[in-house]
């Protein structure tokens, strides 16, 4: 059995590096040849932070666990919390407004959640493999074609948009 399923590992990919953000929108400038103009690195940075949790897949978030404060059957969520990792929480709960609210009145409970990873000044790291790079490309052009900032007439939004709703889903197949 253990041979079998080293045997056949390969077949399962995982995100093995994360790479600092500006790497992500030094190749979509390159590639979109962008150029000299004026980049709209706050604005790619957000739309890039959004395609990621809109990609969601498990493998590309940190898990991480803390201790939350129960009063009034409400605990305040981590800054960073994206979302219960349901692999470790089996305990009712209902999440909103930045709360997790559950069944007792008070306590604390250990929560384990899903965090996006960030850099030292809360930018997202990306994921280095091919697809999720794609699949960024694609959405960043749909944003900068839905502005008009793209030059190449056949990079139209319907286009980049369509592609990147593929390689979206993509992403997150491969990296499930």
């Amino acid at each position: 059995i253990i041979r079998f399923i080293w045997k056949n590992l390969s077949q399962f990919k995982m995100i093995v590096r994360l790479i600092p953000i500006e790497e992500t929108i030094a190749k979509i400038v390159d590639d979109l040849g962008i150029g000299d103009r004026d980049i709209p690195f706050e604005s790619m940075v957000e739309w890039i932070n959004s395609g990621l949790r809109r990609i969601g897949a498990y493998d590309q978030f940190e898990s991480k666990k803390e201790r939350v404060k129960i009063v009034d059957y409400r605990g305040e969520l981590p800054a960073d919390f994206y979302r219960v990792d349901s692999t470790q929480y089996l305990e009712p709960h209902k999440i909103g407004h930045n709360t997790i609210t559950v069944a007792y009145k008070t306590g604390t409970i250990n929560l384990p959640y899903l965090a996006m990873p960030v850099d030292e000044r809360g930018y997202p790291f990306v994921p280095e493999e091919q697809v999720f790079q794609e699949a960024l490309l694609w959405l960043v052009a749909s944003k900068l074609a839905l502005r008009g900032e793209l030059k190449n007439d056949k990079l139209t939004f319907d286009y980049c948009d369509t592609r990147w709703r593929r390689f979206m889903l993509s992403a997150r197949a491969e990296a499930n």
